[in-house]
């Protein structure tokens, strides 16, 4: 059936019909939230690289903003793990296709900063960053560590061997 919802003559949302789609209207209210990705991944990922370079993690979603004016809300949660070692530390980092996007003030440029001080270790991470890619194409946004001056680390599995633990990847779309 089609039809379109309006509000003091705005279209806050209409169906097209072929596609069976709603569609955003031109009258959807600033800072309301259009559309919401998640990925949830159970599996880990273990790196021993110590190149000083951003690797993938293989933790992604993909989100396709309705409205190039949109605004982009990405949040990731998950534990971060080492083996062992001492005086170590590890950056994450968000990228949107091949651009970084986390912005950090801590001097260690656009990343967030992890440090160990010795022995297995296990912490929880969760961050956010907010983007506006001024685009309506398909968007992938990745978690990237740096595995600077250490040994093995893992992203959702424990340093010691234990349980694993998901790790979150969500794209939020909001309205401008």
């Amino acid at each position: 059936m089609a039809g379109s919802i309006k509000v003091a003559g705005h279209e806050l949302v209409s169906h097209d019909i072929a596609n069976d789609k709603l569609i955003t209207g031109s009258g959807f209210p600033a800072g309301h939230v259009i559309q919401v990705e998640q990925e949830i991944y159970d599996g880990g990922f273990t790196t021993t690289v110590l190149n000083n370079d951003d690797q993938a993690t293989g933790f992604y979603v993909d989100i396709q903003p309705k409205k190039d004016t949109s605004k982009i809300l990405i949040m990731i949660q998950g534990i971060l793990a080492i083996a062992s070692n001492s005086g170590t530390f590890r950056q994450l980092t968000i990228k949107r296709d091949s651009t970084t996007i986390l912005f950090n003030t801590t001097g260690f440029g656009l990343r967030t900063r992890y440090s160990f001080l010795g022995g297995s270790d296990t912490l929880p991470f969760s961050f956010s960053v907010i983007d506006s890619p001024s685009s309506d194409a398909v968007l992938r946004y990745e978690l990237f560590v740096n595995n600077a001056n250490s040994s093995n680390m893992s992203i959702g599995e424990r340093g010691d061997g234990g349980a694993d633990s998901p790790t979150m990847v969500t794209a939020m779309e909001i309205a401008q």
